[in-house]
């Protein structure tokens, strides 16, 4: 799930992206940087499965014009951005190497890390957490925490998917009518259960994260409550769903 950034919404303006990355992820340079790992052992890793991918992969395409030949086409290189917290992980990767010197058996040490981490957030052991293991395993090579997560961690995964199930569950219960009290509560708990870790989404992905569909939902269903809406109000409890998700 990491992301090809492609802007093609005239409502999302280039420099915005462009600026969500700067502010928000590093290069494949930076994070040799800050690791002292090298670049192209970096790139080793993410192949063999050693550490997440990267979130976002920006290309840039250059045309050339001339009166002769008219449009000429160049693209380059992609160019990765990763979470910062990717840092931490090609680190316990790199020392996993440097011990071992197999990117199979670190891949191995790294993936039974992550299962620990699952089975600590869950509160359950391996046996019983297998499928949550795989899936989050995916989307934790893939670049979806990176995306997703303010963290890259398993437990932040977790309760995000937590709160989004809940969420959803309590959307099915209200369906059409206008929200309890006691409805309104278990709702705004699971908003900011979901809040403490999710990230805010860049300009060209937040109408299709769950911030832009499960929780704009959410927020919809909350105003119907009047007293609710009076109380707090949109702006005090998700402020960057008005301003992703304006009409």
């Amino acid at each position: 799930m990491s992301f090809v950034v492609s802007v093609t919404d005239p409502k999302v303006g280039t420099a915005d992206v462009l600026d969500y990355l700067r502010n928000n992820y590093i290069t494949l340079d930076e994070l040799s940087d800050r690791t002292g790992v090298t670049a192209s052992q970096i790139a080793a890793f993410a192949a063999a499965e050693c550490i997440p991918g990267y979130a976002h992969a920006l290309r840039l395409t250059a045309t050339v014009t001339t009166s002769i030949s008219g449009d000429f086409h160049i693209t380059d290189d992609e160019l990765w951005f990763f979470h910062p917290d990717v840092t931490e992980w090609v680190l316990l990767a790199n020392a996993a190497y440097e011990a071992c010197r197999s990117l199979d058996a670190t891949a191995r040490r790294i993936r039974e890390r992550f299962a620990l981490d699952v089975e600590l957030a869950l509160g359950r052991p391996a046996s019983e957490c297998m499928e949550a293991i795989e899936s989050n395993w995916k989307q934790f090579l893939a670049g979806t925490f990176g995306v997703c997560l303010k963290r890259v961690h398993a437990a932040d995964m977790i309760q995000k998917q937590r709160a989004i199930y809940r969420i959803g569950k309590l959307l099915d219960e209200i369906g059409d009518d206008v929200p309890s009290v006691d409805q309104v509560g278990r709702i705004e708990t699971q908003i900011a259960r979901y809040n403490e870790v999710a990230s805010e989404f860049g300009p060209h992905e937040v109408a299709t994260s769950s911030r832009g569909t499960t929780i704009k939902r959410a927020i919809e269903v909350l105003n119907r409550n009047e007293s609710w809406k009076t109380r707090q109000g949109l702006a005090a409890l998700c402020p960057d769903c008005i301003r992703h998700t304006d009409p």
